[in-house]
């Protein structure tokens, strides 16, 4: 073997060593390019659970206020009904019928409001699900850049390795005499 084909065989070792560096680099690009993406996709998910927590306590106070609003109109109903007829409307039974409805009424809109703070509760615990999958995302995208690196070095100390080790088998050889 001449030492003609000894510096290709070396050279060829080198430019596998730095073609691997690239190929670890342009993955590494890529997977934190990935991490990124999902976190950012993430960050927007939680700022739409946390908005719909708003709107579901604004549904619920709506809804609550329409129930108030229907049970005041049925209560005067039920009060001239009561009157129409001829009952005392301040009379003890008139006025224990109103109670009760009125009662009925508060623990309508009180259920509606629960129900609406349940919903907003899960929306929250969604956005915090969210925040924390993006934390991870960004602590991915991190350690992908780090092994990212390691792997450029790795391949740049691989290809010095074999390029230094076929040139010490040439030299014992005696190629380059």
């Amino acid at each position: 073997m001449g030492p003609e084909v000894a510096a290709i065989s070396m050279g060829m070792s080198a430019v596998s060593g730095i073609l691997g560096a690239f190929g670890a680099s342009d993955k590494a690009k890529a997977e934190v390019s990935t991490y990124r993406y999902k976190s950012g996709v993430a960050r927007a998910n939680q700022v739409v659970a946390t908005e719909n927590a708003g709107a579901s306590l604004n549904a619920g106070e709506t809804k609550s206020m329409m129930i108030g609003m229907k049970g005041a109109q049925d209560l005067g109903q039920i009060k001239t009904i009561q009157a129409a007829s001829g009952f005392d409307v301040a009379g003890e039974s008139a006025t224990a019928t109103r109670a009760g409805q009125m009662k009925g009424i508060q623990m309508a809109e009180a259920t509606t409001m629960e129900n609406a703070g349940r919903e907003a509760r899960s929306h929250r615990v969604q956005a915090a699900n969210f925040a924390a999958e993006a934390g991870l995302d960004e602590m991915a995208a991190t350690n992908a850049e780090e092994a990212g690196n390691m792997n450029v070095f790795s391949s740049l100390l691989g290809g010095a390795t074999q390029v230094g080790d076929k040139w010490m088998k040439y030299k014992q050889a005696g190629v380059f005499a």
